[in-house]
């Protein structure tokens, strides 16, 4: 019965050893499939860090675009203001000549000179008879009318006034000239109302576009810092990952040499202990043949081992010493007798030995099947858990790909960005150069225009109002 239990013990062990073996082989390849895996995923994300530096040196050299266009606005910008410099002393000397012109045609136009001119320059003698009022008088009136707008400097004016001290010139055309000035003072006031709506809306809608941008700049500054920040985090990640599969794979190995060792310990005990059993049985059979013969058992014909081969050249020795007659006792010895108390003795020492063999056996084998049971979940917990890290590293590695997208969008966009926002401070620029000074002066310039009108108009009526015939004499 004993054997046949070490016989299965031993067969358990042997199917439990394979099942073992199965299980290391399928654990082994798929280690092997997880680890290509991972170094065709590192070697992705290789790429995609050369990707990524390549995109970091087009930013780069994107950036370095951009300060040499800066510096071309700012030069730009100083030829600009030179060239206004130079437009306001152009501008200033113009108005400094139309000043010096009227001045020049206030002095030939005064009354005094027009009076000296007649004296000294030759001129056919005319004299105008006036039936309702005479056209000296209608100039004089129509002349004050225009002295109201004088103050704004019109060349216009000025020419109008000049024709009006001639002497050559007929109210008719004057009036013409009048309506001809009144026409384009209204088309330039409109001109002006025009492009100061488009300057208020253009101004607005341009702030208003460049502050967006500006703040699609920040925001996406924001994200890119978060990006980065997140991508810090994934490598990080993934180092401590591949470190633990790394960690994980040393402890089963160890793990599993341990268990070897434990196994090849169990095995050699269980050996040992069945073999001291059979010598036990041995020798209590051998103790029966001597001292009760009903209790011996025939030996069966097997091929020995060697520890049962030890066993048999022992006993078949100590039969053949039985058989060696010994001298004659001695004269005061009486017959032998066997000594069945001993026998209980030594019997029960035997029993004794073998009983603590089985204990040791017994718990040999509870051991064995507890760190067995142990080892497999060891085992399946490990496969569980490199299982699971080797997803979460595919999982991140995609991650990462798909963040380093992400972040070169971002790059992208933001270079964008940064380009239509020097476009919009450009297109402002412009538009404060074409609409400040409109709009600091547009009050004042609509305010002389209307001045200018109804000067005109009044001194268009009066000249309309005239009643004269011209009739010349000889001198």
């Amino acid at each position: 019965v004993s054997t046949q239990r070490t016989w299965e013990a031993t067969k358990v062990e042997l199917a439990a050893q394979a099942e073992h073996d199965r299980l290391m082989a399928a654990k082994a390849k798929k280690v092997k499939v997880l680890s290509a895996s991972i170094e065709s995923n590192i070697g992705r994300a290789g790429e995609l860090a050369v990707e990524e530096a390549g995109s970091k040196d087009d930013l780069e050299d994107t950036r370095e675009s951009l300060v040499e266009d800066q510096a071309y606005l700012a030069e730009l910008q100083k030829d600009c203001e030179l060239r206004n410099k130079e437009w306001a002393e152009r501008s200033k000397t113009r108005a400094e000549e139309l000043l010096a012109l009227q001045q020049t045609i206030k002095i030939l136009n005064d009354d005094d000179a027009l009076e000296l001119f007649k004296k000294t320059l030759p001129s056919p003698a005319v004299s105008f008879v006036q039936i309702t009022e005479s056209s000296s008088q209608l100039k004089r009136r129509a002349l004050s009318m225009l002295r109201v707008a004088r103050h704004a400097h019109a060349p216009g004016l000025d020419f109008i006034t000049l024709a009006l001290r001639g002497k050559k010139v007929g109210f008719d055309n004057v009036m013409h000239m009048i309506d001809d000035m009144v026409e384009n003072l209204r088309k330039t006031q409109v001109a002006d109302d025009s492009k100061r709506t488009w300057c208020h809306q253009n101004l607005a809608s341009t702030g208003d576009a460049k502050a967006a941008l500006e703040r699609a700049t920040a925001d996406l500054g924001s994200q890119t810092e978060a990006g980065e920040q997140a991508m810090v985090q994934l490598e990080e990640e993934l180092k401590a990952l591949q470190h633990g599969i790394v960690a994980l794979d040393k402890a089963v190995a160890e793990a599993t040499e341990q268990r070897k060792a434990e196994n090849a310990a169990y095995t050699e005990l269980m050996a040992g202990n069945t073999a001291a059993k059979k010598l036990l049985d041995l020798a209590k059979n051998r103790l029966n043949q001597f001292y009760n013969p009903r209790l011996f058992k025939e030996a069966e014909k097997t091929e020995l081992s060697k520890m049962g081969r030890i066993s048999a050249n022992h006993a078949a020795f100590v039969e053949s010493s039985d058989e060696v007659k010994p001298p004659p006792a001695p004269a005061a010895f009486g017959t032998y007798e066997k000594k069945h108390e001993d026998s209980n003795g030594v019997m029960a020492m035997v029993n004794l030995l073998q009983k603590e063999l089985d204990t040791e056996m017994t718990e040999a084998k509870a051991d064995e099947d507890h760190s067995q049971a142990a080892y497999e979940q060891m085992m399946a917990d490990s496969a569980a858990k490199r299982a699971a890290d080797s997803k979460s590293i595919t999982d991140k590695m995609e991650n990462k790909a798909a963040l380093a997208s992400t972040l070169q969008a971002y790059a992208d966009k933001s270079a964008s960005l940064e380009k239509k926002v020097a476009v919009k401070i450009e297109y402002l620029h412009t538009l404060h150069s074409e609409c400040d000074w409109l709009l600091a002066n547009y009050d004042a310039r609509k305010e002389t225009r209307a001045s200018e009108i109804n000067a005109l108009g009044n001194a268009k009526s009066v000249l309309s109002g005239a009643d004269y015939t011209l009739a010349q004499t000889s001198a």
